[in-house]
């Protein structure tokens, strides 16, 4: 009957459909293996991959209707017909996977000669590259040698000019000395250079010249004759009996002196002593008041010699370990500073002070803390303060509003 014959078709088409796929995996390792040798071609794979992509919707569609034919067996020559069509579409396209397969292999070898025939001529030209290297080399060092020729010639004739020209600035000296010591002769002794060779006298020219300024010395010695020496002796004595009075008074002054700058260098140091001392005990309190707690102190780096010493402030913010003013930040250090300016200011109470920017480098937090012990210290003391932060402003009694026009 015709549904034993679709069922016939039916199994056969099934048959090639499996022969298409063990085709299509056989496509897949040949595809495969031309992409490992050439990366041209992969462009082409992916056209194969979507011409076998397409035949499997072809096929899944193919299946589809086999079903609809088993549903629809009175529409069986209709589905025929379009299995037959399929069918032939897919051989079809078969054939032009062949085609295009034996293609890629025929450009796959040319591209391979084409690579071998690179190849040669590239190990040709490095061979004429080696060459010409071989060539640049011997022309560099020979260029390298006449250089270092060219170099030594030239520093041979500017030694020689050098030469030249110390030769011609002796010849200049020696001219002018003999020019000078014939005028000399002629000045001061009035001779010529014959009469003073007639003169010459035997022995070395060093030990006639020592002979000439022992002579010289010993006439500078005699002097002039002075008549009015015994005066001049007289009015010299007196004086210098006048100027060591002065002296010895000079060093009695200067004892007494010396005994009074130390006297007020132990009054300072004990002054300075409880000073400090005093500054201190404020300036730990005060650094309380505005930090909140904490601890600070100031520590002198020499106190043996108490008038010279310098002063470390040490610091420890609460929550902070013990450290050293620089290692605070900014705000930090700012507030150290303000604390150790009303310990002076506790210290040496003052009615009137003036500061500005004082609160710039501090927090809202800080600010607020600064705010409160300015307006508990201003009982004592007026402060005028130049600000521009609002908790500062909102602590004064009085505020004046300046602009820059």
């Amino acid at each position: 009957s015709e549904q034993i014959e679709l069922q016939e078709k039916l199994e056969t088409i099934k048959v090639k459909i499996a022969c298409y796929e063990d085709c299509e995996a056989g496509y897949k390792l040949q595809i495969s293996a031309s992409q490992q040798k050439q990366r041209k071609l992969i462009d082409e794979k992916e056209k194969v991959s979507g011409y076998i992509t397409e035949i499997k919707i072809k096929l899944s569609t193919l299946k589809q209707e086999i079903t609809m034919l088993q549903e629809q067996v009175n529409d069986n020559e209709e589905a025929e017909a379009k299995i037959t069509e399929q069918i032939f579409k897919l051989s079809e396209d078969l054939l032009q996977i062949k085609s295009n397969i034996k293609g890629y292999a025929e450009q796959l070898k040319e591209l391979s000669d084409l690579r071998i025939e690179l190849e040669n001529k590239r190990q040709g030209f490095h061979g004429e590259k080696q060459e010409i290297l071989a060539q640049k080399s011997k022309i560099l060092y020979a260029g390298q040698r006449l250089d270092s020729e060219l170099k030594e010639l030239r520093r041979k004739c500017n030694e020689i000019k050098n030469r030249l020209h110390e030769i011609q600035l002796i010849e200049t000296k020696y001219g002018y000395e003999v020019n000078y010591s014939r005028e000399q002769m002629q000045e001061q002794f009035s001779i010529n250079i014959a009469y003073a060779r007639d003169l010459l006298r035997a022995g070395s020219s060093e030990k006639l010249t020592e002979l000439s300024k022992k002579l010289e010395r010993q006439m500078a010695a005699l002097g002039a004759v002075n008549p009015n020496a015994i005066e001049e002796y007289k009015h010299t004595k007196e004086r210098y009996d006048f100027f060591n009075s002065q002296l010895k008074d000079l060093e009695a002054a200067k004892i007494y002196l010396t005994f009074l700058i130390k006297d007020i260098d132990r009054t300072m140091s004990k002054q300075f002593a409880i000073a400090f001392e005093t500054i201190n005990v404020y300036f730990g309190d005060v650094f309380i008041r505005l930090f909140g707690g904490g601890k600070a102190y100031l520590t002198m780096l020499e106190p043996e010699n108490i008038l010279e010493t310098g002063i470390d402030v040490i610091v420890q913010p609460p929550g902070k370990k013990l450290q050293n003013l620089s290692l605070l930040s900014g705000g930090e250090r700012a507030m150290t500073v303000i604390a150790l300016l009303f310990a002076f200011l506790k210290f040496r109470p003052a009615p009137f002070c003036v500061v500005d920017e004082i609160d710039a480098a501090l927090d809202e937090a800080n600010v607020e803390r600064f705010s409160e012990f300015l307006k508990d210290y201003a009982q004592n003391t007026q402060f005028i303060v130049v600000t521009h932060r609002k908790g500062t402003m909102e602590a004064a009694n009085v505020m004046h509003g300046i602009t820059m026009v």
